[in-house]
């Protein structure tokens, strides 16, 4: 009994959103150019190959930009933990430009990075400032009574850095996936959207408004939708799984 209760919650509040967009639409709401849902499924199913060319791509970009984030962030975080009397002005610099928005920098990742290989560096940007000020942070804030622990022990900082920081900063990394991958996500889809370079789904949603296909236009913002639940619902599934045995403790 208490499964289904959890299920009818979990599935009330898509079904009352589907059926309130099927009301604004039998009502005209925006003159029309709200569709219904029969338009919208009748469009998805004619021109399914075209937007999931349009997904696959900016999938496919945007894990090439979460990667090369993640790793260049978690170094650089590191690195900077590891000297940070020396080099304390690079990680004030650093944690700065987090507050710059990152779509001032088209002109010059532009000329960097070329006309069709710019969105994913630009994208990666924030989400290695972003790992790397966090990571940075998190190894500073680690538990000094275990390290002191630990090394009365004879425990070499070498394995503790291997074998217990890690989770020791793994929560605060965790934290940093769930707010930057889907914000990742949302940047590249609004450079798509005005630049139409890599044809993603920015500019298939662009085009069709363009063209007035109204239900093509809400289709493949669906779409955007649910892959953006999916990466959310993924990175939450990761996290209780990874940090199952600290609630266990």
């Amino acid at each position: 009994m208490t499964r289904m209760v959890s299920t009818f919650r979990s599935w009330i509040f898509p079904v009352c959103a589907l059926l309130g967009w099927e009301a604004l639409a039998q009502l005209g709401f925006l003159q029309g150019r709200w569709p219904s849902l029969v338009a919208v499924i009748k469009e998805f199913a004619w021109d399914w190959p075209t937007l999931l060319m349009a997904s696959v791509r900016t999938a496919w970009q945007v894990l090439q930009a979460s990667v090369i984030g993640v790793v260049v962030g978690v170094s650089l975080g590191v690195f900077l933990s590891a000297g940070k009397r020396r080099i304390h002005g690079l990680y004030g610099c650093l944690a700065g430009l987090k507050a710059v928005p990152v779509t001032v920098l088209v002109p010059v990742f532009l000329t960097l990075f070329g006309l069709e290989t710019f969105i994913v560096p630009l994208v990666a940007l924030p989400l290695s400032l972003n790992f790397c000020v966090n990571t940075a942070q998190a190894i500073a804030e680690a538990n000094q009574t275990r390290l002191r622990m630990l090394l009365s022990w004879s425990v070499s900082y070498g394995m503790y850095a291997r074998h217990v920081l890690p989770f020791e900063c793994l929560d605060a990394m965790l934290q940093t996936a769930r707010v930057m991958l889907p914000f990742a996500f949302a940047l590249h889809i609004a450079l798509d959207y005005f630049l139409c370079i890599p044809n993603g789904l920015g500019c298939y949603v662009n085009r069709a408004y363009e063209r007035q296909q109204h239900a093509r236009m809400y289709g493949a913002i669906l779409v955007a939708g649910i892959i953006g639940l999916a990466l959310g619902a993924a990175i939450d599934l990761v996290s209780r799984r990874s940090l199952k045995w600290k609630r266990d403790m």
